[in-house]
């Protein structure tokens, strides 16, 4: 393994001389606050790819406990609309920034820190397996250099520099739960499920491109009827053919209902892969499992079921996994044309469920959710 740790010296920290945001950004922003008001200018203006927007997303949210925003909606008695009202805001805010030169600081420093979120959780991965807390099989290495390579092609010969900031980042989220260091100053067991989540979006990146299909990432607010809650983030992820797709992907346009989803692999302790829901411009719904481990599940074994209101809809399910359109997937499932017009006649569903199962062993279904909003969106509606 690529050793980051290795790598590590002194020195300035990666954000210390980042453009200081313009003057239209929040007046009280604290790091939270400048992450939120980037996603909001990348989403405007187009910025960055599927990996440097989940990056960027999930700094956002580990950056929010202990911020100004927190602090400020803590009292509120509604705090969904709290958070509604500043989102409203930034959004204002990066209307006025636009997308020429005022907007290149705010992209900027949300490059960066979509990167060194990057470098963090490599740093904390590395731990781990130095730890011998988590095992990685042969594709979790190439998922773990590809995380590096990524770094180094975006910041070539700066990556020492990333590295000791990464560390710095890693050691204060460990001072702010109460962890004491432990191996190379980085807790072991720190966000686990980020990790999990990262090597996750990486074999979602290679697939897909390997595939043909470039995925993009954006989230829009979904008002959820509760004053508390308010709205919250929606994601969406369409997957567009690139301009090196094969012929038979050169029409797809895939939506994707719910959200990728991470799985073990059934039989293997260290293997996991990927699974996901989509629906393409003609209606099917498909069901696609995919990478390198999950090469060994038995695919006639495969099934999944839609659940509507606890039942499941009478729908057929056929495995398609040699028709061209599943080329790239390991197993691919697509439900008879009939599901719109069976979710269409059930007026009052707000959420639905897939049900994968992936053995004979009906105990190990994997659900992904995905609600009447999502469904609509993806029906272009």
């Amino acid at each position: 393994m690529h050793n980051l740790v290795r790598s590590l010296i002194g020195g300035a920290a990666l954000l210390a001389a980042a453009p200081a945001l313009a003057q239209t950004a929040p007046a009280q922003a604290d790091l939270n606050a400048r992450l939120e008001l980037a996603r909001e200018v990348f989403q405007l203006c187009g910025q960055g790819s599927y990996f440097e927007r989940r990056m960027l997303d999930q700094a956002a949210r580990l950056s929010f406990e202990g911020s100004a925003e927190a602090a400020r909606i803590k009292d509120e008695r509604y705090p969904g609309e709290a958070r509604n009202a500043l989102r409203a805001a930034r959004i204002e805010a990066a209307r006025g920034l636009g997308c020429g030169e005022a907007a290149g600081p705010v992209i900027k420093e949300g490059s960066d820190w979509a990167y060194l979120e990057l470098a963090s959780l490599l740093l904390v991965l590395q731990s781990q397996v130095n730890a011998k807390q988590t095992d990685l099989t042969p594709e979790g290495h190439q998922l773990y250099k590809l995380g590096v390579a990524q770094l180094e092609k975006a910041y070539p010969g700066q990556l020492q520099q990333i590295s000791g900031t990464a560390l710095q980042l890693a050691a204060q989220r460990q001072q702010a739960r109460g962890l004491a260091p432990v191996e190379q100053g980085i807790a072991a067991n720190l966000y686990r499920d980020e990790i999990d989540a990262l090597l996750a979006d990486l074999r979602f990146q290679v697939v897909m491109l390997k595939a043909g299909m470039q995925p993009v990432l954006r989230f829009d607010r979904h008002d959820t009827g509760s004053q508390a809650t308010g709205s919250r983030l929606a994601e969406r992820i369409e997957l567009l053919p690139t301009a090196a797709a094969p012929a038979y992907r050169q029409q797809a346009r895939w939506r994707v209902l719910g959200s990728p989803r991470d799985i073990f692999v059934p039989g293997n302790i260290a293997g996991h892969a990927g699974a996901m829901l989509v629906r393409d411009r003609s209606g099917a719904m498909m069901v696609m499992v995919y990478g390198e481990d999950a090469r060994s599940l038995p695919r006639s074994e495969a099934a999944a079921k839609l659940v509507v209101k606890g039942s499941a809809l009478p729908l057929t399910v056929e495995n398609v996994w040699t028709a061209s359109e599943c080329s790239g997937f390991e197993i691919c499932l697509r439900f008879a044309p009939e599901a719109d017009a069976m979710l269409e006649a059930n007026t009052d569903w707000q959420v639905a469920q897939l049900r994968l199962t992936l053995t004979n062993d009906s105990r190990t279904a994997i659900p992904i959710e995905f609600d009447r909003a999502q469904w609509n969106w993806a029906r272009g509606q």
